[in-house]
């Protein structure tokens, strides 16, 4: 089950439908490697969501 709330869903994405929250909140680079993970585990998201889009309307 996906929790949710301020912070977002367990998918980055937050209550606004299709705005993402992810990347290095604090701006420097030691955590470039955690900000490029959390870009694909949101790409990977919305890729998801595109495919049961598309599908759904045909």
């Amino acid at each position: 089950m996906a929790q949710s709330g301020i912070w977002g869903s367990l998918r980055f994405e937050s209550e606004i439908a299709g705005l993402y929250l992810g990347g290095d909140g604090a701006g420097i680079t030691r955590v470039l490697a955690q900000a490029g993970a959390c870009g694909v585990w949101i790409a990977r998201d919305i890729v998801k969501k595109l495919r049961n889009h598309s599908s759904s309307q045909v």
